[in-house]
This record gives structure tokens, C-alpha cells and sequence, in this order.
């Protein structure tokens, strides 16, 4: 059958292109022929149009802040305030019940677990389907006494500690000082413990002493303890100033540290102490963070710019901007060798205001679609990587505007639609 003369047979196309006119639109080897948009089809690695599959239900509920390992997925079920863990036949685990139904989690695996937060502060690390306390709060000053014992005369420091069954220890930010003016003892009367404690660590100074030092263990459940003599000192106290996580928008790990994003402010722990954050440790930026990206050398921390830290301790270091642009919330995905061969070591990929930016290992922020094409962007939106017919892609979903506590109300279209008179 004859052709008309007007059309053009096209053999290949080489994707979505609206930064231009159509008229200036080229595709003279018909091997790369742009689209203005596309609808509904996805490109082939041959460059040819297919038709997007559809959609079927996978598990019934109210979802939000879906998150993977691989292995296990985790996810906020709304209706029924808990947040869940769903294996691959995605059958249901709680981990824990009466969570804020609305607020956005954000999950980091650190090892073995997983820790998760949302921006009211409920937080917890799951060990793969057992949920366990992250972090454990301040606890009150003790209160001290004169008793009996064989303490010399002379002042000493006293400071208590709370800790899980597991050992990990709290923070402490108050000490309690007392005179003894004869050889005696110091009844020590305890606070009031959290839920999740199982014991206090008590500590004491030697005499005259401003370090102090592990002198008891109780159980929680106990309310009044005496030192009686300075035979028994044990560890040296670590968690002066150290506080648990900060409630934040965004968690992440790198390197042995979680690092909450916080307003504009990023809190970073202990190297391989997760639970314990201090007050001098945090970046401050411009605006608002909105994603944290780390890759193998170093970290990617997205505000009114993106940033980079490079190395393994951030206190030895600021970041460094390396592009301008704004993420949006909730799109960071990474890509991996086995799927893109053009790279030899994860890449991290989120959207921005100027479209889609690959972030390398090494800390450059490459945009890769600003001149192809352009699309608006919300506050928040998901990037995720699938594999249609064995070709790895990305999809972007932006979260609709007007349906903020509905996470998974997402925009799923970035226009397309073929405008010309084609053959393919």
C-alpha cells in the first residue's frame, strides 16, 4: 500500500523532548526522532514505543511510606494505625500499633536492621520482623542522701543512666553533686524509668573527682540504691550531653552514623552508637532539607542547594554545594551496576526543580533531562526504579497537591502523547 506523501516513517525515537518548539523538532536519521509527548508508553532499548502494562490491586488497605530491603517490605497502614512489615506473597506482619496515622515515615538499614522515624518523634529499629526501641530518653536526675558506708569524707558527682535489655545505654545531661563531712555512703534515690528500660547504670566520681564511673547496675523496679565504697568503679561515662534521635522529615546511614534531617538542620550520631546524638554535632543550611542521599564516598544533603560531604566523619568537615537545585521530598532511588553497565558503583537519582539528577559516588550532581525536556514538580513526590521487558527505568510520581495526608495519591502521568502523522 502506497504511503502519503505527508508521512514520515520513523524507526526509532529518542524519547521526550518539550524544551522545543514542534517545528524545530528534528529527526532526520528517523533513527532518533523526538517525542513532544508520550502517553501511556514507555522506550524500549531498541528505541520503539510499547504500551505501559496496567495495574492490579496487591493488597487491600490504607498505605503510605512503603519501603523495601529487598527481601521484606514495610509499610504505614493508615486505617489501621500500625506500621507493618509485608513478605514477598505480601502477607502481613504488625510490628507496631497506635502510630500517628499521617505522618510520613522514613526508613535507613544500618547492617542487619532497619530504623525508622516520622516527624512526631515515633521511632523504632526492626530486626527482621521483630520491632525493637531506637534510643532511649534522658532520664531525670537522682536524688542523694547521706547514709552509711565507707566512703572517705569529701564531695562526689553522682549521675544515673537508663538502658535497654539489650544494653544500650541513654543519654545523661544532669549530675547531682553531695558533701559528705565524715566517712559514710550516698543513698541514691532513682527516677522514674522509661517504658523500655530494663536497668540503671549508676555513676559516681572518686573523691574530690570530677570523672565518674560505674559503680551499680538495678533493675528497674528499684527505687533506692547506696554507694557504699569506691572498690568497685567500672566503666568511665560516656553519654554526658548525649540525647536520643531527633524526631525529623528524613533519616539516613552512612559509614556507622544515622544522620535526621530536622528543619534545616541535619543531626548526626555517634560513629556506630546510633542512639546517641549531641548537641554539637549537625549541619545548618538555608532551607528546609529535604533528602539526604549517601553514596560510597561521602553523602548528598539536599536544601536551597545540594551539598556534598565527602568522607566518613562529618565533624571533620562541612559539605560543599555542587549544584543548584531544590529536591523534591520522597524521590531518592538508587541505581546499581548490575542494572546500568555504564557504571561501576551505586548512583543515587532524585528529582528536582530542574528535573531528573544522578549523584555519583565521587559527589558530582549531573542533571540528565533538563535540556530533553521539562515537567511541574510538587513537594513531594516517589522515584522508583522497575524493570519493564529487562529495560531498568525510573518512574517519577508527583504527589497531588490538593491530597496531602494521602501519600499514595500520586499524579501518574507525565505527558505523552505522539502528535505527528507516523509510522513506526
Amino acid at each position: 500500500m502506497p504511503q502519503n506523501q505527508n508521512t514520515t516513517k520513523v524507526r526509532g525515537f529518542a524519547g521526550l523532548v518539550n524544551t522545543l518548539l514542534p517545528e524545530d523538532l528534528s529527526g532526520a536519521d528517523r533513527t532518533r526522532f523526538p517525542l513532544l509527548e508520550a502517553q501511556n508508553v514507555y522506550l524500549t532499548n531498541a528505541r520503539r514505543l510499547k504500551s505501559r502494562p496496567g495495574f492490579a490491586l496487591a493488597a487491600a488497605g490504607n498505605f503510605h511510606s512503603l519501603w523495601s530491603t529487598g527481601d521484606v517490605a514495610y509499610t504505614m497502614k493508615r486505617n489501621a494505625n500500625q506500621l507493618v512489615a509485608l513478605d514477598s506473597d505480601l502477607n502481613e506482619t504488625s510490628l507496631r500499633s497506635g502510630m500517628t496515622p499521617n505522618s510520613p515515615i522514613s526508613f535507613a538499614a544500618a547492617a542487619d536492621r532497619v530504623y525508622y522515624m516520622n516527624d512526631v518523634g515515633e521511632r523504632g529499629m526492626i530486626d527482621g520482623t521483630t520491632h525493637l526501641p531506637w534510643g532511649l530518653p534522658v532520664p531525670a536526675a537522682p536524688s542523694l542522701a547521706a547514709g552509711a558506708g565507707a566512703l572517705p569524707a569529701g564531695t562526689y558527682q553522682v549521675a544515673v543512666t537508663q538502658r535497654l535489655a539489650s544494653g544500650e545505654e541513654s543519654g545523661c545531661w544532669d549530675f547531682v553533686q553531695i558533701a559528705l563531712s565524715s566517712t559514710g555512703g550516698i543513698v541514691v534515690t532513682l527516677p522514674t524509668a522509661d517504658a523500655d528500660a530494663a536497668e540503671f547504670s549508676v555513676y559516681c566520681s572518686r573523691t574530690n573527682g570530677g570523672e565518674m564511673y560505674e559503680v551499680a547496675r538495678v533493675a528497674v523496679g528499684t527505687s533506692t540504691t547506696t554507694i557504699v565504697n569506691q572498690t568497685a568503679h567500672g566503666q568511665l561515662l560516656k553519654t554526658l550531653d548525649v540525647f536520643p534521635p531527633p524526631s525529623g522529615d528524613h533519616i539516613a546511614y552512612h559509614k556507622g552514623r544515622i544522620y535526621v534531617a530536622k528543619g534545616n538542620y541535619v543531626y548526626y550520631s555517634d560513629a556506630l552508637a546510633h542512639g546517641w546524638f549531641r548537641e554539637n554535632q549537625f549541619w545548618a543550611f538555608n532551607d528546609t532539607v529535604r533528602l539526604i542521599a549517601p553514596v560510597d564516598n561521602g553523602v548528598f544533603i539536599c536544601a536551597d542547594k545540594v551539598y556534598f560531604f565527602s568522607g566518613t566523619d562529618p565533624r571533620q568537615a562541612n559539605p560543599d554545594e555542587v549544584l543548584d537545585a531544590q529536591a523534591v521530598k520522597g524521590t531518592l532511588e538508587y541505581l546499581y551496576p548490575g542494572d546500568f553497565p555504564e557504571i561501576s558503583r551505586p548512583h543515587a537519582a532524585w528529582i528536582t526543580d530542574r528535573g531528573f539528577v544522578l549523584g555519583a559516588p565521587g559527589g558530582t550532581a549531573q542533571l540528565l533531562t533538563e535540556n530533553e525536556f521539562t515537567f511541574a514538580v510538587s513537594p513531594k513526590g516517589s522515584l522508583n526504579l522497575i524493570k519493564r521487558d529487562g529495560v531498568p527505568t525510573l518512574v517519577g510520581l508527583m504527589q497531588t497537591p490538593s491530597d496531602d495526608t494521602n501519600d499514595f495519591g500520586l499524579a501518574d502521568r507525565i505527558s505523552a502523547e505522539v502528535v505527528r502523522n507516523t509510522v513506526v
